[in-house]
């Protein structure tokens, strides 16, 4: 799937695979970069290329992947690139409309 939110669709109608993960790295965006990562997710990008050494399924068939988040959405990405430098696998983690880390956004800093 090229887009975050056609995954989020084929999840919600239970058209998912249900695997254990880890999570390798947190990345997180600001919504500049975190919007059109989500939506192209099949272009490179470089923190992808980056980590692709840190996403593996292991011979416990546990997936261990890369998190990627934004503190001004609810969702998360959790993607794993299958040797690749574009996001091969992606989940997509709701936090039930609360933003992703509270305390990073701009109202809650001191």
């Amino acid at each position: 799937m090229s887009n975050a939110r056609i995954v989020r669709n084929k999840a919600d109608a239970g058209q998912g695979k249900l695997v254990e993960y880890v999570v390798e790295r947190c990345i997180y965006l600001g919504k500049q970069f975190f919007i059109p990562f989500r939506e192209h997710l099949l272009e490179d990008d470089p923190n992808i290329t980056k980590y692709k050494n840190d996403m593996f399924i292991d011979k416990n068939g546990v997936w261990h992947v890369l998190m990627f988040c934004c503190v001004s959405t609810d969702i998360m990405l959790l993607v794993n690139s299958k040797g690749t430098n574009f996001a091969k696998y992606v989940a997509v983690i709701s936090n039930g409309g609360e933003k992703v880390e509270k305390r990073f956004t701009t109202e809650h800093r001191y």
